[in-house]
């Protein structure tokens, strides 16, 4: 609580401001009665020396220009320079006199004037009897009295109208009719007037009677605008008031369940005292931020928007501590269902971006920011833990794979699948796949046969017996069959080729092309007879012909959208897509275009 601005037991300083009564150069002045012109031209001034005071008065009036004291100096001292001028011109009328008179008229009237003075002086006696004359003050207490009337002038200015009743008090002392004295001891007795107000309005609010000191406290505002603190505590009180506003608003609409307006209000009241003392208001706030997370989540499809919102409910609800009152069991109730509910989409909205083909890296790195908050909601469910740890491998698999970086991909890729297979409903199997293929055609190209053919056999044992990647099962038992040729291991390659062309029941479809179908024939027959090399390379001759076996079909595809999924997707593969529409490799659409999409049905 804001104290007086005047303390009872602070005494006025004698000396408050101390003068330096010996003449000193300053550089530049700033306080009139700190000057040493000053000081001077008041010694002068009582020394009777008009004249140099004149001189010395203009010199500070440049100085300081319409200053009052200065200003009231030089009418003064105007008055004592026509005074002395009006006897210097009778001086000079007597010397005339003199000139011309003879000595005894001289004489006689030096001897009549002195009569005559004799006469004024007993006169001027026994009319004034035993009358004592005020004496004049000394040029030391001239100094003092106009220091005093100055430091009491800005006391009054700074609001501490107890130190300037202490310095008039010693300037009546000295001189009770001392210039102006009057003035100021009335301005004085009015400010020590709206101290005892002010102090009593302190007394009031220390009382808890706000409203009272309020009325008190703009009064003074009225009469003296910006004095002391005032309106700061004409502010700090109407915040009051608003603040009791805020709470009953928050009460008000909690009783209704209108969480948004209790959240509202509630807020509002902390947000002007974070430091409230009513734990009501903070039991109350809490429960109405997690029935609004509830009341948000509470739907078939919740919004991104609501979802983030509940989960700022929820947070703030956390940040207000565990609460001990008698709401503390509603509380735990009410932030365990907010938990499981945010737990609930969190997951779900990771799993729908995981699981959609045509998934970006921003939409893979929301499912894992949102992988991640479910799993820090649950510290203890170590099945949230593996999930957010298969999305981030995920997520970088997926950024190795567009990047083409294969090898690199594939460590990601198996280190999902290693622990769920079918991990982001199968995307991430379907890029393994396409990952595998990729990198065994690399190494096919730089001779290295085995590695490849390890890579193939992987690819080969996630597609097998799924109908959906019939043209993935068909390209890799193809290429593995290539390379078992490279490797002159013809037998086995010769069974590869019979393996893909029979699972795309190639023999039925051939019957309509009388020149495929000899092929055909020819190479059965050759592998029959064990003669591997030759039915080799006449499957070879079937395969370079068996375009007929896919359908194509035009289909529109978004920017940014990753190909291998969305050849996936309508039963191709990346490579076939590729070919189909003559484009470079690439892994992502740069922009959005219909492509041909060549599948096996």
């Amino acid at each position: 609580m804001t104290t007086s601005p005047t303390p009872e037991n602070e005494q006025p300083d004698e000396n408050f401001p101390e003068f330096d009564k010996t003449p000193r150069q300053i550089d530049t002045p700033t306080d009139l009665t700190s000057d040493p012109d000053y000081i001077k031209l008041l010694e002068l001034y009582q020394q009777a020396e008009f004249a140099k005071c004149k001189t010395l008065l203009d010199q500070l009036q440049e100085s300081y220009p319409d200053h009052p004291v200065l200003d009231k100096f030089s009418d003064e001292l105007e008055m004592k320079l026509s005074v002395k001028a009006m006897a210097d011109s009778i001086q000079a009328r007597e010397k005339r006199v003199k000139r011309k008179a003879t000595l005894n008229i001289s004489a006689f009237v030096i001897i009549g004037t002195v009569l005559v003075l004799i006469a004024f002086f007993l006169s001027l006696v026994f009319l004034m009897g035993g009358i004592d004359l005020p004496e004049r003050p000394s040029a030391e207490e001239a100094v003092q009295l106009e220091s005093n009337y100055l430091q009491a002038e800005q006391l009054l200015q700074l609001g501490q109208p107890g130190l300037a009743a202490d310095l008039i008090a010693k300037i009546q002392e000295v001189d009770p009719h001392y210039p102006n004295l009057a003035d100021l001891t009335e301005r004085t007795e009015q400010l020590l007037q709206l101290e005892a107000q002010y102090q009593a309005a302190l007394n009031l609010v220390a009382e808890d009677n706000p409203s009272e000191a309020l009325a008190i406290f703009k009064s003074i505002e009225v009469e003296n605008p910006g004095l002391w603190d005032v309106s700061e505590q004409i502010a700090a009180l109407e915040a009051g008031n608003s603040l009791a506003q805020l709470i009953e608003d928050g009460h008000a609409a909690f009783q209704k369940q209108n969480w948004t307006q209790a959240i509202t209000a509630y807020e509002g009241a902390l947000n002007q005292n974070p430091n409230i003392d009513q734990p009501l208001v903070k039991e109350r706030l809490s429960i109405s931020y997690l029935q609004q997370t509830i009341n948000l989540l509470n739907n078939e499809n919740v919004s991104t928007a609501n979802l983030q919102a509940a989960e700022g409910h929820y947070q703030k609800a956390l940040a207000l501590g565990p609460l001990s009152g008698s709401s503390a069991s509603e509380i735990s109730n009410l932030s365990s269902q907010c938990k499981e509910l945010l737990t609930q989409n969190f997951t779900q909205r990771a799993t729908d971006q995981l699981a959609d083909k045509n998934q970006s890296l921003n939409s893979i790195e929301q499912a894992v920011i949102y992988l991640e908050k479910a799993a820090d909601l649950n510290p203890d469910n170590a099945t949230f833990g593996q999930d957010f740890q298969n999305a981030q491998y995920y997520q970088t698999g997926f950024e190795r794979f567009i990047n083409q970086d294969w090898e690199a991909a594939i460590t990601n890729l198996e280190q999902v699948t290693a622990t769920d297979p079918d991990f982001a409903d199968g995307n991430a199997a379907i890029l393994l796949v396409e990952a595998y293929y990729a990198i065994a055609k690399q190494l096919n190209s730089d001779g290295g046969f085995a590695q490849s053919y390890a890579y193939l056999q992987k690819a080969e044992f996630l597609v097998w017996g799924d109908v959906e990647k019939l043209a993935n099962l068909f390209q890799i038992q193809v290429l593995i069959g290539d390379t078992l040729g490279q490797m002159e291991e013809y037998q086995d390659a010769t069974s590869y080729y019979l393996y893909a062309l029979t699972a795309v029941q190639a023999p039925a479809k051939i019957q309509n092309n009388p020149t495929l179908a000899s092929q055909w024939d020819s190479a059965v027959n050759s592998a029959a007879n064990k003669q591997y090399q030759t039915a080799f390379r006449t499957f070879q001759d079937v395969l370079g012909n068996i375009d007929f076996i896919f359908t194509v079909n035009e289909i529109e595809v978004g920017n940014g959208v990753c190909l291998a999924l969305f050849a996936n997707a309508n039963g191709s593969t990346l490579d076939l897509v590729l070919e189909a529409n003559e484009i470079p490799i690439e892994m992502v659409t740069t922009r959005a275009m219909v492509l041909q999409v060549p599948r096996i049905e």
